[in-house]
C-alpha cells in the first residue's frame, strides 16, 4: 500500500501530524486498518508485512492512542491559551 501524506485530505491537520509521528511500517499499517475489509489491528499489521502481526498491530495501535491524545492535549492547551488573552 502506498499511500503518502498528499493522499491524505489537507484539512485534516490533526490526522496529518499523527501519520508523520509514525515510523514507514507503522504508517503503513494504520493506512491499512482504514481500508473497509480490514477489521482488526492485527489484520492491519498483516497487510503491512509484519512478522508479528498480532504484537505489532496492537503496538500500532496504543501509540496512536498515545499520538492522538497528546494531540488532543495540546489542541485544548492551545484554546485555553487564546481565551485567557486580552
Amino acid at each position: 500500500m502506498n499511500t503518502t501524506l498528499a493522499d491524505i485530505d489537507p484539512e485534516n491537520a490533526r490526522l496529518a501530524a499523527l501519520i508523520r509521528a509514525l515510523l514507514p511500517t507503522e504508517r503503513t499499517s494504520a493506512m491499512a486498518w482504514a481500508r473497509p475489509q480490514v477489521s482488526t489491528w492485527a489484520e492491519a499489521a498483516q497487510h503491512a508485512g509484519a512478522a508479528e502481526p498480532t504484537t505489532d498491530g496492537e503496538r500500532v495501535r496504543r501509540k496512536i492512542r498515545r499520538i492522538a491524545a497528546e494531540l488532543e492535549r495540546r489542541r485544548v492547551q492551545a484554546v485555553r491559551g487564546l481565551r485567557s488573552q486580552p
